[in-house]
């Protein structure tokens, strides 16, 4: 049993939230009280929902946003980070805003979002260029999401570039996509 701190009342662990953060690993809301905290703040605030929420923090510190999910991703596939928040957001404001293999431009994505392959990623994704290593600096780039699908484990980066250089860079130019190439 545990006590919600919001309401005060006594309730089975089922009905509260994991939290890896807290001592006894669940959060210190019950569901309940979370779900009406949330909502109270996301009228607050005119959000719709968590969703929406989510988007905005996203827009307002990309680099923290790209840096949390990577931490996500990473746990999730069991691949090892080697570098803080403030490392990342150093390397990140460094990379030309373009994809490594084809040279797509970020803002060009924004602009034909229709043409990518999945329309919520308005931005470029990060690729390890050595599928075998962990992340590390030295062994990421910036790419477009149709890149980083099509090299995935399967390609190497020397054969991605050419690819992403002789391929897919041509086929950006048929889809008249203008950009600085």
């Amino acid at each position: 049993m545990k006590k919600c701190i919001k309401c005060k009342k006594e309730k089975k662990e089922v009905d509260f939230n994991k939290n890896p953060h807290n001592k006894d690993r669940l959060h210190s809301y019950c569901k309940e009280c979370l779900r009406d905290t949330q909502k109270e703040f996301f009228k607050k605030h005119n959000f719709k929902n968590q969703g929406e929420y989510v988007r905005y923090k996203a827009e307002k510190d990309i680099i923290k946003y790209i840096f949390d999910t990577l931490i996500i991703s990473s746990k999730r596939r069991n691949i090892k980070v080697n570098f803080c928040l403030s490392e990342f957001r150093k390397w990140y404001n460094k990379q030309e805003k373009q994809c490594y293999y084809c040279n797509l431009q970020e803002k060009d994505i924004k602009k034909n979002i229709k043409l990518m392959p999945r329309k919520n990623v308005k931005r470029l994704t990060l690729d390890r260029l050595d599928c075998k290593k962990e992340y590390e600096l030295t062994n990421l780039v910036l790419s477009c999401l149709r890149c980083n699908q099509i090299k995935s484990n399967f390609f190497t980066e020397r054969e991605m570039k050419e690819i992403g250089q002789f391929y897919v860079k041509k086929k950006w130019k048929n889809y008249h996509i203008k950009n600085d190439y």
